[in-house]
């Protein structure tokens, strides 16, 4: 997410940006447990976006943005979950490849910023 959306919203990446998120692929650690992500990767972006800088700092639109972002994630694929995106994915016929969710993810992250202002 953060190369696939990440440059086109954010501008060029720190390379520590991508180290960073590298944890959360696979359902954190590669474990297949956790959230998605794609999910966690469009929750980075909307972060870097309009995150607080300070503990001080509002954050009533960095949380919405989130919240909502988890909203349709959760409508279009059922759950947030890694493992039972991988199963929904191979119910549907379709390869359990990460791709097919993070270009999904990217587009309904894109739809969402579409028209915010940072």
């Amino acid at each position: 997410m953060l190369f696939a959306v990440g440059k086109y919203k954010i501008g060029e990446l720190n390379p520590q940006c991508a180290r960073i998120a590298t944890v959360f692929s696979g359902g954190v650690g590669g474990s297949h447990q956790e959230m998605c992500g794609g999910l966690t990767g469009g929750l980075l972006i909307i972060g870097s976006l309009f995150g607080r800088i300070d503990l001080k700092g509002d954050d009533v639109k960095v949380q919405a943005l989130g919240k909502e972002f988890r909203q349709r994630f959760l409508n279009d694929f059922g759950t947030t979950k890694c493992n039972e995106i991988k199963e929904w994915l191979k119910l549907q016929g379709k390869p359990e490849q990460c791709d097919i969710v993070v270009e999904k993810s990217a587009l309904i992250l894109l739809e969402l910023l579409e028209g915010e202002e940072v």
